[in-house]
């Protein structure tokens, strides 16, 4: 899965030279989006076969690897928008106890959005790859 977490990465870099290769919240939102696009297609089945032994298909056609980059570069944009914004907005306050809780923008964007939020302009392309859920074989042959 490193490979194609470093292609998805290089075209992220290659479309938005902006970004800079050594950012670890650049890391860390491509591997949620490809975590979030294999449960979206029903692939994390595969990741397990494929890192065993690499002939195997990838879970991650490449035909979505630059897909999934512009949806990297949009939710890496996102987070940092939010982050500076509110990077230190006070989420809750206690008067007694005096305890001060301050927003996590990373968090609760990358946990609380839907797929449709996160793969907004991709989820037609990445619908076309889901696999079926196989629940049961009754069928004896």
């Amino acid at each position: 899965m490193d490979e194609i977490s470093t292609s998805i990465k290089d075209y992220a870099l290659t479309i938005d030279t902006t970004l800079d290769e050594d950012d670890e919240l650049l890391d860390f939102v491509v591997e949620s989006v490809i975590d979030r696009a294999l449960i979206y297609t029903n692939r994390y089945q595969l990741v397990e076969d494929y890192e065993e032994d690499n002939t195997n298909t990838s879970p991650i056609p490449t035909q979505l690897e630059r897909v999934l980059a512009e949806v990297v570069i949009r939710t890496y944009r996102t987070i940092a928008e939010r982050n500076e914004a509110d990077n230190y907005a006070v989420k809750s306050i206690k008067d007694n106890g005096q305890e001060v809780t301050y927003s996590d923008q990373l968090k609760s964007y990358l946990n609380g959005s839907r797929d449709t939020d996160i793969f907004v302009g991709a989820e037609e392309t990445l619908k076309r790859f889901r696999l079926p859920d196989i629940i049961e074989h009754t069928k004896q042959f």
